[in-house]
């Protein structure tokens, strides 16, 4: 939070003293004026003041046009911010699962979306709040990794136990990639065999 402080004094009209035979103030008003600070974009321009922020999974028949209209944004401006994201991201195909994040001021008006392209990169578009023009760019998100573990026991092929032990198929398409070099998976490998991923 940012203060302004102000005051205003008033004086007696001439002739109005005090007991002591001087002139005495009437009025003294001091105040803290507390404004919440404009956010700004990375490259400084004034975006205003995000008061709500809103995030949508998205899902299956869901549009950008969709989404946004559900929180009161207008055709003319979905037009606006997809335009304004197309040289760096088609928006008129949203990936299900990912998120769009949606920012408003007070007066509900739009200043910034956000759309995760994928685990590590996310589409920011930015509305100046003075200029009214737009900003687009992709940055890195945070990447959080955290240790995995499977274990099961072979009875008919490992690509099946591995499955059913809960491991994605590209990782065991992966590790049999791997593991081939040394591993004869259609002669060595036989029901009972155990094996345990990390």
């Amino acid at each position: 939070m940012s203060g302004a402080m102000w005051g205003v004094w008033g004086y007696p009209k001439q002739g109005q003293v005090g007991a002591v035979g001087r002139a005495l103030p009437v009025l003294t008003l001091w105040c803290a004026l507390l404004v919440p600070p404009a956010t700004l974009a990375t490259d400084g321009t004034t975006l205003g003041r995000i008061t709500d922020t809103v995030t949508h999974v998205v899902s299956r028949g869901d549009t950008l046009a969709k989404i946004m209209a559900s929180h009161g944004v207008g055709a003319s401006e979905v037009q606006s911010w997809w335009r304004a994201a197309r040289p760096k991201r088609d928006l008129s195909k949203l990936a299900i699962g990912h998120e769009i994040e949606l920012s408003f001021s007070a007066e509900r008006r739009l200043i910034s979306l956000g759309y995760s392209i994928d685990d590590e990169e996310r589409l920011i578009v930015e509305r100046d709040a003075i200029e009214g023009a737009f900003r687009t760019r992709v940055e890195e998100q945070n990447v959080f990794v955290t240790p995995t573990g499977a274990r099961g026991r072979i009875s008919n092929s490992f690509f099946g136990a591995a499955q059913a032990a809960g491991i994605p198929e590209a990782v065991i398409s992966e590790m049999v990639d791997i593991l081939s070099v040394r591993l004869n998976f259609d002669a060595q490998v036989r029901p009972g065999d155990r094996f345990r991923v990390l």
